[in-house]
């Protein structure tokens, strides 16, 4: 499982495409998007604020802010 975060949004996107389209409006100007790939505990257990406040600084800096997170899928040994 996979997604794409920002701390403004209802929910997390599985699809980039509909990450784009709920912020359209939010980054019309934006110069350019940076990524951020965070592990799946952050976005679970809510330990997002170093994350939220990437997000708000790229924003800040006209920039499309991307928070892709994956979930590890490696079993245990």
């Amino acid at each position: 499982m996979a997604g794409f975060y920002h701390p403004e949004a209802p929910k997390i996107f599985e699809n980039f495409n509909d990450y784009l389209a709920w912020g359209s409006k939010r980054w019309k100007k934006a110069a350019g998007r940076v990524g951020f790939v965070a592990y799946s505990g952050l976005v679970s257990d809510m330990q997002t604020k170093v994350v939220d406040t990437l997000v708000a600084r790229s924003e800040a800096a006209n920039l499309l802010p991307i928070v892709f997170w994956l979930m590890d899928t490696t079993p245990t040994v």
